[in-house]
């Protein structure tokens, strides 16, 4: 048997070995016991070694820049030696540099430029002598790098974070792109309420325009709703306490949030898109909350806005939470309210929070636009009758006990059956997560003779896909769609249930697949030797004998059988339809390379 030698490895695990003994890990990267050993004698082993392993110990790692000299003279770390060599040091592609904001510096910006602009990584720590002592005036020296591929400026930052962040998006910006110019007055900038930075719906007081037939104008800007960034830093978010009305009257238009996340005008009846509160970051830096909401039931007003901002917070920390409800009778026109234990359900979600309340809100807290009546002595309240619940909710949100939380099992189901679906479109179709769509689809609308439509052909209409058929979608589809709306009411047990019929559905497809990928594998292990079919040290001298191209025939086979075990499955309703309106969908789908090969299906 052949004695085999380390570069008979294939690179990949070369690769590996390379890496646990000549990667330390980043400057930035908290450490109990200092830097693991490192094994640069491996390079002396033969010059293929030293070719191969000289691009990871220069390529990969970490280079402390020099103070004055910056990228001249770098050095891996403080006890290493400085390197000299021109050739060496133009592998290195992550720097990490110290500056400090009370001294001058030694270098200039275009010097900073030169030696930065395009690399890899660049790692800025500030550190002054006394904090607060210093502006950010050293770090514009910096402002001339661009092509960075990840930038990080972090250290005695807290000062200006608004600078930083533009800093850092500057340095990352491509060469040859303008940057906008940093406006000072950004810094130092606080809104002491989370509420108009993060959410900004705020109150216009000014009039309505009013065109010429005496009604209010339907073209009304929408207010600025989540999609503002946020330009608070972390400490500003834990000092802060964010205080969320979860209805607003302003000049008559009632603003909501529906289950489809769309800021509605009542009034004008215009809708605009808005994310989902749980997809912006922001909300999961807050510690404190204080939430006024109503319990009221209005066909006009959305239901699940307040599960929205529950779901939201449970993936931070927050630390104190305090849900203030409007007292029964007190809005304008509202006879009706829900269940306490169903308006106050998406407190279930909330876990390890320190300090939660549940009370009525007073008279000064409720807009004027609301009630005007702030001299009423008492309200009736609208916990009297539900102090079990309160101290049930109350247990929940202190204690630590597991929640299943179905809007993230949801996701990992949809990302589950996505895995299974091919043709990128039908993969978004099966995400309602985002903008919680339907997508219907019509045969009857989709696929119009070329006679009906004067000679225009075929036409693509607004739902296109034939695993949403109304009158029969898709199993996988359907299981999605009911899994989803309970997933919009947080019933666990329903979704539960749908959610197993989807897997059950996919579980022979997904055995197919896994078999083609173990058959494919094994043949591709087989090949990865010295001499063998994925011996990419070796191509040129492969053997193209019978034996070798049976080989490769194998291959071809292999490949084939794994992509066609991706095909969907689909019911006889679905085929039959495709293949109806085959030229249709070829004309449809052709000119995009979608959905072409369901049509021999």
């Amino acid at each position: 048997m052949a004695v085999m030698s380390f570069t008979d490895l294939p690179g990949e695990i070369r690769n590996k070995i390379y890496n646990h003994l000549l990667i330390l890990p980043a400057l930035s990267t908290p450490r109990l016991l200092g830097d693991p050993p490192l094994y640069p004698q491996i390079l002396s082993v033969c010059r293929q070694v030293h070719a191969e392993a000289k691009q990871i110990l220069y390529g990969c790692n970490t280079f402390l820049a020099h103070p004055n000299l910056l990228g001249e003279m770098p050095r891996l770390r403080l006890y290493y030696d400085t390197i000299h060599s021109r050739s060496l040091i133009s592998l290195i592609q992550r720097f990490h540099i110290r500056v400090r904001l009370d001294c001058d510096p030694n270098f200039s910006a275009a010097k900073a430029a030169e030696s930065f602009t395009g690399v890899e990584e660049l790692a800025i720590e500030v550190f002054q002598a006394q904090f607060g002592s210093s502006d950010y005036e050293v770090l514009k020296l910096f402002e001339g790098i661009r092509g960075v591929r990840r930038a990080r400026v972090y250290g005695s930052v807290t000062a200006f974070p608004e600078y930083v962040e533009w800093l850092q998006d500057a340095m990352k910006t491509p060469e040859g792109e303008e940057v906008e110019v940093f406006d000072k007055e950004k810094v130092g900038a606080q809104d002491q309420s989370i509420f108009t930075s993060i959410m900004d719906t705020h109150q216009d007081t000014s009039a309505p325009q009013v065109p010429d037939n005496g009604e209010p104008s339907s073209r009304i800007q929408p207010p600025n709703l989540l999609q503002r960034r946020s330009r608070l830093g972390m400490q500003q978010f834990r000092n802060c306490t964010a205080l969320l009305h979860f209805w607003e009257l302003d000049l008559g238009y009632r603003i909501g949030l529906r289950r489809t996340q769309t800021l509605v005008f009542w009034a004008c009846q215009e809708q605009f898109e808005v994310p989902a509160l749980r997809e912006v970051s922001s909300i999961a830096k807050v510690r404190k909350w204080n939430v006024i909401i109503s319990a009221r039931t209005l066909d006009s007003l959305p239901a699940c806005g307040f599960f929205e901002l529950c779901r939201a917070i449970s993936r931070g920390a927050p630390k104190h939470i305090e849900v203030a409800i409007v007292p029964k009778f007190i809005e304008y026109g509202v006879t009706k309210w829900e269940a306490m234990e169903v308006a106050l359900s998406p407190l279930r979600l909330l876990r390890n929070v320190e300090t939660f309340m549940i009370r009525d809100t007073s008279p000064f807290e409720i807009p004027d636009t609301i009630n005007q009546d702030e001299d009423v002595v008492q309200f009736i309240s609208a916990m009297d009758d539900y102090l079990v619940l309160e101290v049930n909710l109350i247990l929940l949100a202190q204690g630590n006990d597991p929640v299943e939380k179905c809007f993230e099992m949801f996701g990992n189901l949809v990302r589950y059956a996505q895995a299974f679906e091919k043709i990128r479109r039908y993969k978004q179709d099966m995400d309602r997560t985002k903008i919680g769509e339907q997508c219907n689809f019509d045969p009857d609308i989709l696929v119009v003779p070329e006679v009906e439509t004067e000679g225009l052909g075929w036409y693509i209409t607004s739902s296109t896909n034939p695993f949403k058929m109304v009158c029969q979608p898709h199993p996988v589809e359907a299981g999605l769609r009911d899994a989803c709306s309970c997933s919009d009411d947080e019933d666990v047990s329903g979704f539960k249930t749908h959610r197993a019929a989807v897997v059950e559905y996919l579980e022979p497809q997904f055995q197919c697949i896994q078999a083609a990928a173990s058959h494919m594998l094994e043949f591709t292990k087989e090949e990865k030797t010295s001499g063998g079919l994925s011996d990419c040290y070796d191509a040129l001298h492969y053997d193209f004998s019978e034996g070798g191209i049976s080989k490769i025939v194998t291959a071809m086979v292999l490949l084939e059988k794994y992509d066609t075990a991706f095909d969907r499955d689909m019911p006889l309703q679905i085929k039959a339809h495709i293949r109806q309106h085959r030229s249709g969908f070829k004309k449809l789908y052709a000119p995009y390379g979608i959905g072409v090969d369901l049509l021999d299906a």
